[in-house]
C-alpha cells in the first residue's frame, strides 16, 4: 500500500470500514474521477489492481457470461439505498432461479464476486428474453432491478427514478470504459478475456 499516494490508501481502508455500515460505490467516483491519461498511476486502474476480489470476480464473469468488466463494475456501482450488505437487489423470482441454475445454494447478494456473476447470468438471459445487447449498461440495470417481465413493463410505465438511474449507469459504463484503456497491466491479466480494443 505504501507506494500508493496517502489519500487514496485512507480511502481504500475507508471504503472497506463502510462497507458493513454503508451502502457505498463499489468504485467511487472521487476514484474514478482523477486519472492520468498516459495510464501511470491511475487511481482507478490501482484500485482494481489491489482489489483483487473486484478484478477477479469481474474477468470471471466476462469469460463464464460475456459480460464486459466496465458494464458489470458500472451496474455494481449504483448505490441501491436498500441495505448495506448487498451490491444488488434482484427480484426475488431472478435471485432463486440464479441460486438453482448455478446450484450457488451459498450465494450472498453481498459478496462482490458472487454480484458481478449474477449480473452476468442475468445479463445473457437479458439479451435471449428483452433483446438487449451486453454492452447496454442502462437497460442491463434496469433488467436486473425489475426482473425479465418487469422490465418490459417498465417499457409502458416507466418510473422516473429508475430511469435516471439507468441513465447514470450507462454514463458510468462508458467513463469505466474509457479508463480501463490506461490500464495496460489489466489487459495482460485478463488475457483472452477482454475484448480489445472497445
Amino acid at each position: 500500500m505504501s507506494r500508493y499516494p496517502r489519500r487514496f490508501g485512507l480511502l481504500l481502508v475507508s471504503m472497506l470500514a463502510a462497507g458493513c455500515s454503508a451502502m457505498n460505490d463499489v468504485v467511487p467516483d472521487s476514484v474514478t474521477g482523477a486519472f492520468d491519461r498516459e495510464g501511470e498511476g491511475v487511481p482507478f486502474c490501482e484500485a482494481l489492481y489491489d482489489h483483487n476480489d473486484w478484478l477477479d470476480g469481474a474477468v470471471a464473469a466476462e469469460s463464464r457470461w460475456g459480460i464486459p468488466i466496465y458494464v458489470s463494475l458500472a451496474e455494481l456501482n449504483m448505490s441501491l439505498g436498500t441495505e448495506a450488505s448487498q451490491y444488488i437487489d434482484p427480484s426475488d423470482a431472478d435471485w432463486q432461479s440464479y441460486r438453482i441454475e448455478t446450484e450457488n445454494w451459498q450465494a450472498q447478494k453481498g459478496d462482490i464476486v458472487v454480484a458481478l456473476d449474477f449480473l452476468g447470468w442475468h445479463g445473457q438471459l437479458a439479451v435471449e428474453r428483452n433483446q438487449l445487447t451486453l454492452e447496454q449498461a442502462g437497460q442491463l440495470y434496469l433488467s436486473s432491478r425489475l426482473g425479465h417481465g418487469g422490465y418490459h413493463r417498465f417499457q409502458y410505465q416507466p418510473d422516473l427514478l429508475l430511469k435516471r438511474q439507468s441513465e447514470q449507469v450507462q454514463q458510468r459504463a462508458m467513463t469505466y470504459r474509457e479508463q480501463l484503456r490506461q490500464c495496460p497491466r489489466i489487459r495482460e491479466r485478463a488475457g483472452s478475456f477482454f475484448r480489445w480494443p472497445w
